[in-house]
């Protein structure tokens, strides 16, 4: 499966910053599994669910800003981690069969599979049969930064919309 979540579907939690995405993506509805997160500010960081792995990395932004990008998961579900990287030619990345990948872009003029056109913030979700390579391209000369969460399932791991 594969979600594009532009960065005004992102939700805003008092204290524990933006949700990008999680798994179940509605609180107490199933089995809590992952999230990722863009934290309140630099300096904090919103409570953990007990027992929680967590992953960070610092995304920058087109404008220069600087934002904390968090993964967290139950040690049962998945193992996070939080990859950034400046894309300024085409380049390819790879996921395995048992792993979600969340690419959230930094700033506009990334464009992933030829088709998806990725702004300042929007996320793109893959998981299940998607293609396991993914192409991207950087539209501009100067390129763009992208945080790369992978969610490496530790059983079927999946995401719950």
């Amino acid at each position: 499966m594969r979600l594009l979540l532009r960065a005004n579907a992102h939700r805003t939690q008092a204290g524990e910053g933006t949700e990008v995405a999680a798994s179940p993506d509605t609180h107490g509805r199933e089995r809590w599994q992952w999230d990722v997160r863009l934290a309140p500010d630099a300096g904090s960081q919103a409570a953990e669910p007990d027992g929680a792995l967590v992953a960070s990395g610092e995304l920058r932004l087109a404008d220069g800003k600087a934002l904390q990008v968090v993964a967290r998961s139950a040690p049962e579900a998945a193992v996070p981690s939080v990859e950034i990287h400046h894309v300024r030619a085409r380049t390819e990345l790879t996921r395995e069969l048992q792993e979600v990948m969340v690419l959230l872009s930094g700033g506009p003029g990334l464009l992933v599979e030829g088709r998806h056109h990725l702004g300042r913030l929007d996320a793109l979700i893959l998981e299940g049969d998607d293609p396991f390579s993914v192409p991207l391209e950087a539209e501009g000369a100067e390129g763009t930064e992208l945080a790369v969460i992978r969610l490496k399932g530790l059983a079927a791991l999946g995401w719950v919309p």
